[in-house]
């Protein structure tokens, strides 16, 4: 039964590429399904108590499952660089029409993108537009948040920052972004976005928020420009909330 796991795999990857999804998204979601649903374990138990099968079976079923759990977990660690080993021969696969989430992203007159549309995100998209004007877009690979983001009048497309696919939607070296602020929640991906913008031949500046202290570094590392400490910056704008707003500021040493 666990020999059938490649060609399930290759069917779930023909079917979904057919569905005009993309190859990596296909590739990704056959893995997740290759080994085999712990359900037919179900079915295998309501079967033995019905006396449809033997008890046998139902250890041969509990193995079989066992093994396909096994079998598919180093796939899918793996997934992301198995998919940029062999993404050019899995494209072949792709249907010529696109979803419209996977359509190429037009930023317009644009000055600066906001990759990572959560709380912090989106505060900083706020500013940037009040002070700036209507020259800020975000970027975000929640479906439903992006839509909230829309309805409230931002500037949002969807897209992950993680996905190499997804700097093939964008071309930052022929757009007018000069500020490209990174607000996501693992400093890999914001490494890996930071290269990407270098290989597309980004020359504008680059920003990024970071949560720990230790991932300060990391990123300046990684050739950022300037980088953002949230807890050691909030409490800052806490302090200055504070003076500003109540009567502590004439306190005297």
């Amino acid at each position: 039964m666990a020999l059938v796991m490649p060609f399930k795999t290759g069917l779930f990857f023909i079917l979904l590429t057919r569905f005009k999804l993309r190859a990596r998204t296909s590739l990704l979601a056959s893995l997740s399904l290759s080994n085999y649903s712990e359900f037919g374990l179900i079915v295998g138990s309501i079967s033995v108590a019905q006396g449809w099968i033997s008890s046998e079976w139902l250890v041969v079923i509990a193995m079989a499952l066992s093994l396909t759990f096994i079998m598919a977990a180093p796939f899918n660690a793996a997934s992301h660089s198995i998919y940029a080993s062999i993404s050019g021969r899995l494209k072949y696969f792709e249907t010529p029409n696109r979803l419209p989430e996977d359509e190429p992203i037009d930023p317009g007159d644009a000055e600066i993108a906001i990759l990572g549309m959560g709380g912090v995100g989106t505060s900083a998209y706020d500013e940037m537009r009040r002070r700036y004007g209507d020259i800020v877009i975000g970027i975000d690979f929640n479906m439903e948040k992006v839509a909230e983001h829309l309805k409230k009048g931002r500037r949002v497309f969807l897209g992950d920052a993680s996905d190499s696919d997804f700097w093939k939607r964008v071309e930052p070296s022929k757009s007018s972004v000069s500020l490209v602020m990174l607000s996501l929640p693992d400093p890999r991906t914001s490494i890996f976005s930071i290269h990407q913008l270098k290989d597309k031949g980004y020359k504008g500046q680059i920003t990024a928020s970071v949560r720990y202290e230790d991932e300060i570094q990391i990123l300046k590392n990684a050739d950022v420009d300037a980088v953002y400490s949230l807890y050691e910056e909030a409490g800052v704008g806490f302090a200055d909330h504070v003076c500003e707003h109540m009567d502590y500021c004439g306190l005297k040493h």
